[in-house]
C-alpha cells in the first residue's frame, strides 16, 4: 500500500501487508467482490493510515496477488470492525 503524496514532499513511502482471506461476492446486482481483512490487521492499517482515509472510511490502495496488481480501496466496515 502506498502512502498518499504529501503537498510538501513527492516521496512515496510504501507499506506492505500480507494476509489470507476468502473472496466473497456482495448480494447487489453489480456483484462486487470483497475480501474481509482480519480484525487485528484492520486495526493496524486504520491506526497507521487514518489521516489518509476519505469519506465513508475509504482508503485508496494498490493490491496484488502474485504478479497481478491493481488499484482498489479498503473500506472500513463498522459493523464487523474490520
Amino acid at each position: 500500500m502506498k502512502k498518499p503524496r504529501s503537498k510538501k514532499s513527492e516521496v512515496l513511502q510504501e507499506y506492505k501487508y500480507s494476509f489470507q482471506g476468502k473472496i466473497w461476492k456482495h448480494k447487489s446486482p453489480s456483484g462486487w467482490h470483497f475480501v474481509t481483512l482480519p480484525k487485528e490487521l484492520s486495526k493496524k492499517i486504520r491506526n497507521v493510515h487514518l489521516a489518509s482515509e476519505e469519506g465513508w472510511g475509504r482508503l485508496k490502495t494498490c493490491a496484488s496477488i502474485k504478479s497481478t496488481k491493481w488499484e482498489t480501496a479498503i473500506w472500513f466496515d463498522s459493523k464487523l470492525g474490520c
